[in-house]
């Protein structure tokens, strides 16, 4: 019985080296990513400034229009500028639309490599405290051989083995 528990041990105790070790479980998400993620964030910002900043020529334009215009002038040259001004903005919209797609999948991708990380780091906590509890079980299972080495060599000693046997002829002889 000892001996097939020693064993289950030390088969666990072989799969151990082939799990990551706490170390591992808490590396930083990859510089590269992070990287990306700050130049996106840069290109949307200087985008939004953009936009912000034709969005104020644009209206500028509108009042240009509504001044030329209850002044009798001819708005078709400005009409065009404002018809400019906003194709410019639309374009930037789709493109800032994109932009923030990219840069919310790659926000998606960090977070779900720092909760992987966590949870390897939670796993290996865990792989911690079972090799504890494996460590426990050895010692334990020692005892219990050195044990069972001394009451067989006492029996021995003792004859105590043979009268066991003579008084039970059933039971089996382990010699």
């Amino acid at each position: 019985m000892w001996i097939a528990r020693l064993v289950v041990t030390l088969s666990l105790a072989g799969l151990a080296p082939g799990c990551k070790g706490s170390g591992d479980a808490g590396t930083p998400p990859d510089p590269a990513a992070i990287k990306a993620q700050q130049e996106l964030s840069r290109r949307r910002d200087a985008l939004l400034a953009q936009r912000e900043r034709l969005e104020g020529e644009r209206q500028k334009l509108v009042e240009q229009i509504k001044a030329t215009e209850a002044s009798g002038g001819d708005t078709k040259d400005l009409a065009k500028q404002r018809d400019d001004l906003t194709a410019q903005i639309d374009g930037q919209s789709a493109e800032l639309g994109q932009m923030s797609d990219k840069l919310s999948t790659l926000s998606t991708k960090l977070d779900s490599a720092a909760d992987i990380a966590g949870r390897e780091d939670r796993l290996a906590s865990r792989e911690g405290r079972i090799a504890a509890r494996e460590a426990s079980l050895g010692e334990r299972e020692r005892t219990l051989a050195s044990r069972e080495e001394r009451l067989a060599t006492r029996e021995k000693e003792t004859g105590c083995h043979e009268r066991v046997h003579t008084l039970f002829p059933l039971l089996e002889r382990v010699d």
